[in-house]
């Protein structure tokens, strides 16, 4: 199998498996199809309608009922299957079966018949065309930076600094976009990235993988942020600042659309310390307007969906800000970023409040530090004393709540006593039940056995008698065998008596022909000697009246016997 087929099939195979988690089932091949049990479960969790079919099929015609059910249920959903049928699916012939799936694919995610691949592109292009257009389905998403500028287009930041991918990285590229939509966008990952940076990836199964980005909600507005407090951002300890003294940390996420954005911080005691940003300052949280751009290389590429080229060019920056605070407690520090309802999480946003050992105004036990610990010690007294008044009330409501449970628990064993007396009395019944059921039983075991016999018995006899039908049966095929024999001899002697008497006929015939031919001969010899005769008959009148007279009594005699031979020929004739 080519490459393409093997792709093509894994990446059908992923989306069956992708809704038959549903069903708690996995699909492993088209083999599993042979009882259409999960073809029946995929079409009921794309439709989201119930089909009754046997869910345990152990006889092969309860399969092809299965089979032959899931197709007709197809049908009636108003698509067209071609060359397909149920003892396909049974038999599961590959081809058909693949081809079927796309069928599903693009009737229950795509929802379209014909033309989808143009009206899928031109989506795709209407969200990255203007920074990195496609025209396939195939080669245009080899080295994997289609499919990061269509996740980061669907969310901005989740493939940030798009312009800095390396074509040559392909795989790289792709294992990032694939996952980033998945983890984050909830794209199941119908395609892997070898998949479909594989020259020759299958064009329906990048099709079925990419309309999935078509069913996400709109995110416009919505950003992750990947960068990190200072330039430290890639190492793994907090940022470490000096307590007490004013601090300056920089922060740079991408702008949103619209959105609000608040920064807040807090110390070790949860409590909001005042930040300035830009110079501005706001107290424990700060709304600041989208107005800051920055350099070319740090715009990130989102569509601007029709609004206005100001509100655009806003959009699409990146937004820095100069944090400035100070801290007034020593201690991990947390800083909040909420950009709309989201809060935006970032690498490092944290950093430590260490003493500054060159300072004077914050030494370790200094009045503000005291200050600062006596008023959180008369706090935590304050605490204490709310936190025992709601214990004393606590007590007393949970010495009213024993007193009650006691009233409650004497009910109850009232209760339980009246149903240990019911459940006495259930339990004699229950025995005599038993016994009638036991007796029961017995009597309709002896009634069984005995109907278990007679229907032996009838059984037997049944057998007996299809056996002689059997027998008088094969009797009557031989004897209809040999007269159909004797019929067939017979009808062959016919033709062969008929194929004689018509070459008798035909003898016959060419002897009466030569008869006539030798009648015609001797009739014309006759006439001519009766011609001869009565010349002579006339020369040899003057000579003797009385011989001729004789002669001509002779020839005349000759020629009354010549014409009797002649009718009698000709008789002949006529009866042949």
């Amino acid at each position: 199998m080519s490459s393409w087929q093997e792709i093509q099939k894994n990446t059908f195979i992923r989306w069956c498996n992708k809704h038959l988690k549903k069903k708690e089932s996995t699909m492993k091949s088209v083999d599993d199809w042979k009882d259409g049990v999960q073809l029946i479960q995929l079409l009921e969790v794309i439709t989201g309608k119930s089909i009754k079919y046997n869910s345990v099929p152990r006889l092969i015609q309860q399969q092809h009922e299965n089979c032959a059910l899931a197709i007709k249920f197809i049908q009636s959903e108003g698509v067209k299957l071609v060359n397909i049928s149920g003892p396909d699916v049974h038999n599961c012939t590959e081809k058909l079966i693949l081809g079927l799936i796309w069928t599903l694919i693009l009737r229950w995610q795509m929802n379209s018949n014909a033309g989808v691949e143009q009206e899928l592109l031109k989506w795709v292009n209407s969200k990255i065309g203007h920074e990195h257009p496609v025209k396939n389905f195939t080669s245009d998403w080899n080295d994997g930076r289609a499919i990061c500028c269509l996740t980061n287009a669907m969310r901005g930041g989740l493939c940030p600094r798009l312009s800095q991918l390396d074509a040559s990285e392909a795989l790289k590229n792709a294992t990032f976009g694939i996952t980033a939509a998945s983890d984050r966008l909830g794209v199941a990952s119908l395609i892997l990235p070898e998949e479909m940076t594989n020259k020759d990836v299958d064009k329906l199964a990048m099709m079925t993988y990419i309309s999935q980005f078509q069913s996400l909600p709109d995110m416009i507005g919505q950003f992750i942020y990947h960068g990190a407090v200072n330039a430290s951002a890639d190492t793994a300890q907090p940022v470490e600042l000096y307590g007490g003294q004013l601090q300056t940390i920089s922060l740079s996420f991408p702008s949103s659309y619209g959105g609000e954005t608040s920064i807040t911080c807090a110390g070790p005691s949860r409590r909001p310390i005042p930040v300035t940003v830009n110079a501005a300052a706001i107290g424990s949280a700060l709304v600041v307007a989208p107005t800051v751009a920055m350099d070319d290389d740090e715009i990130l590429t989102t569509p601007t969906h029709g609004r206005r080229s100001s509100e655009a060019t806003a959009a699409l920056t990146i937004r820095s800000f100069t944090i400035h605070l100070t801290p007034v407690e020593l201690g991990l520090h947390d800083i909040t970023v909420k950009v709309g309802e989201n809060f935006l999480p970032l690498q490092n946003g944290k950093f430590n409040s260490l003493q500054d050992p060159n300072s004077d105004e914050w030494p370790c036990g200094h009045k503000k530090l005291v200050e600062g610990l006596q008023q959180k010690v008369k706090d935590l007294e304050q605490e204490l004393a709310d936190l025992k008044a709601k214990h004393a009330s606590e007590s007393a409501q949970a010495d009213n709540d024993r007193e009650a449970a006691k009233q409650k628990e004497a009910q109850l064993s009232s209760e339980i006593a009246d149903l240990k007396k019911q459940q006495e009395e259930l339990r004699a019944q229950a025995a005599a039940d038993k016994a009638a059921a036991e007796a029961r039983e017995k009597a309709l075991q002896e009634e069984l056995a005995k109907t278990k016999a007679a229907a032996d018995a009838r059984e037997k006899d049944l057998l007996n008698q299809l056996d002689n039908l059997r027998k008088e049966k094969a009797q009557k095929e031989k004897e209809a065998a040999d007269a159909l024999a004797a019929a067939a001899k017979r009808e062959q002697d016919l033709k062969d008596a008929l194929a004689k008497l018509s070459k008798e006929k035909e003898a016959v015939e060419a002897q009466a022909a030569a008869d006539r031919a030798a009648a015609a001969a001797k009739e014309k010899q006759l006439s001519e000697e009766i011609a001869q005769l009565k010349d002579a008959l006339a020369k040899s009148q003057a000579k003797s009246q009385q011989q001729s007279a004789n002669t001509v009594d002779q020839l005349t005699r000759r020629a009354t016997a010549a014409k009797a031979l002649l009718d009698i020929h000709q008789k002949t004739l006529d009866d042949i």
